[in-house]
């Protein structure tokens, strides 16, 4: 089983192939192709014709099968009767045959499988094709190159090309891996007649015995966590300094890096950060590949983050952990990046304007100053009037205000919650005076996330394309290859940042244009309303009459 015959028909005169009828033999074989030809001889003058008809034939099954009577034009072929063995059985295993094996046999769901697939050819081989595990439940993906050696079974010398699989099932249960079948054509060793017309080459074909796989679920112990089920995991945490330098209101990038082997980086989880008070985070797009390293895969989840302290002081970053199943030694791992005590440093320059801005979220929540315009209980007589002449005028104002908002097109209610502050452009260019390409697109994002805030741009692209021109496009892309290149190449700052200020100005300019401004506190239709004018002259007679008196 798993080899091939090859039934040749021959007969004299010349023959058309398209008469040919193949259905009586695919019963017990399957048809791998045909091939005919002629040829004319001459002898004492005389001319003869011979054909020939080669069919190349796949057995279905073990036992004995029958080639069938074959009807042609010119007559009807016998017979044939074979007998098809199981691989193995009998002096040797044959030119050509496949061998399949899977490690482990007892796999979790969604680790990782090792599939070996080893033909071994014993005749020189022309062309082939294998075909490639298809299984439903499960990702399939090739791994490395093939490898090709020289190995000895039952006496025979074998050439062994070796190709290998990462199966990774996405269910429990028990899977099969169907055969997997190598179909090729052989150098032929001789032909008879037609003077080696057939010699390029002969159909040869081999089959592997299916495989099963039980997949096992996710332990108990593992209940309640992100599955990653993988051969070793590490989580790192880089700096663009190190150690690092914390400035209020200066951005600095942090980048935490999960490396998986065994798994794809889209099995890789997203990492759980705690927010931390005083110290603003602008994460950007997770970075995720997969490569294969050693024969294995191996995935990587890179997430930059964008750190912005609002205050001086001592911070202190908490933990972060990735929980993970060790498939070699099934048990339950943590890779962890541990808690970080940082000191941010007060902040100057155009630093100390986003500092400010950062902080005006405590006055929001009523963290500021006292309000100038508390009043002394203790004060004269003359300054509580004063009081109370401003106290009327401004509920003539607030009436005012209240009749004129009457009589203007109603404006979809605002959100009670506090406005986010506005990140200043100023440290921006901060930033690019410092060099340094990582600041510098850390504090891109963080304004334009500010500036967005329901819809940041997930990247330099994103944002270049809301800024719009050709300069700052040009500029933006600059500043990724200084970012991601490997050659790490020059970056001018300065340069940079005269290229793309009119468009962050001009976006700024009009996101500001656009929005409601407050009414004035002393409108002007407060200034010509008959109530507001009365209950100014009223309050003031009484004012004067008061300091007649005394």
């Amino acid at each position: 089983e798993g080899e091939t015959v090859r039934l040749v028909v021959e007969f004299p005169g010349s023959m058309d192939p398209r008469g040919f009828d193949p259905a009586p033999l695919q019963a017990d074989f399957e048809v791998l192709g045909t091939s005919s030809a002629s040829q004319i001889n001459i002898v004492d003058g005389k001319e003869a014709s011979q054909s020939q008809l080669v069919i190349d034939l796949a057995p279905r099954r073990q036992g004995v099968l029958t080639i069938p009577s074959l009807s042609f034009s010119r007559g009807v072929t016998v017979p044939i009767s074979l007998r098809v063995l199981a691989p193995g059985i009998g002096e040797a295993r044959g030119e050509v045959f496949l061998e399949v094996d899977a490690t482990p046999g007892a796999p979790y769901v969604q680790s990782p499988v090792d599939l070996s697939v080893r033909l071994f050819l014993a005749t020189p081989l022309l062309e082939g094709n294998l075909s490639e595990p298809e299984l439903d439940g499960a990702l399939v993906r090739r791994v490395g190159d093939d490898s090709q050696y020289d190995s000895t079974r039952d006496g025979v010398r074998y050439r062994v090309i070796e190709r290998r699989f990462v199966v990774i099932p996405q269910r429990s249960g028990r899977f099969e891996i169907p055969p997997l079948v190598f179909d090729g054509r052989a150098a032929s060793g001789g032909s008879r007649g037609f003077g080696g017309l057939f010699q390029q080459g002969r159909r040869i074909r081999a089959r592997s015995q299916p495989l099963e796989l039980d997949v096992m679920p996710p332990p108990p112990e593992a209940a309640g966590e992100p599955w990653l089920p993988a051969r070793g995991v590490t989580l790192t945490e880089t700096w663009p300094e190190d150690p690092p330098e914390f400035i209020a209101g200066t951005p600095i990038t942090r980048t935490l890096r999960v490396e998986a082997v065994g798994v794809t980086g889209e099995q890789i989880p997203e990492l759980s950060i705690a927010a931390v008070e005083g110290l603003r985070s602008y994460p950007d797009k997770a970075d995720i590949d997969t490569t294969v390293e050693s024969g294995s895969l191996k995935g990587t989840r890179e997430q930059r983050i964008a750190l912005v302290p609002s205050r001086a002081g001592t911070l202190v970053l908490p933990a972060i952990e990735i929980t993970w199943w060790d498939t070699t030694h099934s048990r339950l791992r943590v890779a962890r990046v541990s808690e970080r005590a940082i000191e941010v440093l007060p902040a100057s320059g155009n630093g100390a304007e986003w500092s400010r801005s950062l902080s005006a979220v405590d006055e929001f929540e009523g963290n500021g100053p006292e309000s100038p315009f508390a009043v002394d209980s203790r004060a004269d007589d003359p300054w509580r009037w004063l009081t109370l002449v401003f106290a009327v005028l401004w509920v003539a104002t607030a009436l005012s205000w209240y009749v004129s908002r009457l009589r203007r097109p109603r404006i979809a209610p605002r959100s009670n919650e506090p406005e986010k502050p506005r990140l200043s452009i100023a440290a921006v260019e901060s930033s690019c005076r410092t060099g340094r390409p990582a600041d510098v697109r850390a504090a891109l994002l963080a304004w334009a996330a500010s500036l967005w805030p329901d819809d940041p741009p997930a990247g330099l692209d994103e944002l270049a394309s809301r800024l719009g021109g050709s300069d700052t496009a040009v500029a933006m892309r600059a500043l990724d290859r200084a970012c991601y290149g490997g050659a790490a190449p020059e970056f001018d700052g300065r340069a940079f940042w005269r290229a793309v200020s009119p468009g962050l100005r001009q976006v700024r300019n009009r996101r500001h244009a656009g929005k409601e401004i407050l009414p004035r506190l002393y409108p002007e239709a407060a200034t010509g309303s008959p109530t507001a004018r009365n209950l100014v002259n009223t309050v003031g007679r009484e004012v004067r009459n008061r300091a007649k008196t005394r």
